[in-house]
C-alpha cells in the first residue's frame, strides 16, 4: 500500500520509501528463514550507513526490532530456550523463539554501531 502525501501544486510524494523494501524479509518462523532474514536486513542497515542515509538506517532497525518482537509472544523468547516444561514439547514455539533470538542479536549489532550513534547524534543533538 501506498501512502501520499500531497504537497504544493499538488505533487504526490512517497512516504514510508523504506517499508515497501523492508517488510518482505521479516521471516522469524523457523532459525533458517531468520538468518536470512535478519542478515539481509542488516546488510540493508550498513548499506544505508555507507549512503549516510540516517532514515533508511533507522527503518532498517526498525524492522530488525520487529522481527525480535513479533516472534516473541510466540515462543516467550527466553522461556522455549531455557527450557521452560509448558513449551517444550511445542516446536513451533521452539523455533520462533530461536527466529526472534536471531533478529534480537542482530538488532543489538545495529544498535551499537558507532557510525550510527554518531550519525544519531549529530542530527539529534540535545
Amino acid at each position: 500500500m501506498n501512502y501520499k502525501m500531497w504537497k504544493r501544486f499538488w505533487k504526490p510524494v512517497k512516504k514510508n520509501l523504506y517499508k515497501d523494501e523492508m517488510k518482505r524479509y521479516l521471516e522469524w518462523n523457523n532459525s533458517v528463514e531468520a538468518e536470512f532474514s535478519s542478515e539481509r536486513l542488516l546488510q540493508m542497515f550498513h548499506n544505508y550507513l555507507d549512503k549516510e542515509d540516517l532514515v533508511g538506517a533507522d527503518a532498517a532497525k526498525k524492522h530488525l526490532h520487529m522481527g525480535f518482537a513479533r516472534a516473541k509472544p510466540y515462543g516467550q523468547n527466553m522461556g522455549a530456550l531455557e527450557g521452560d516444561p509448558e513449551i517444550e514439547e511445542d516446536q513451533q514455539a521452539i523455533d520462533h523463539a530461536k527466529g526472534g533470538r536471531i533478529f534480537y542479536h542482530r538488532w543489538k549489532e545495529a544498535q551499537q554501531n558507532p557510525k550510527y550513534i554518531k550519525m544519531r547524534r549529530s542530527v539529534f543533538k540535545k
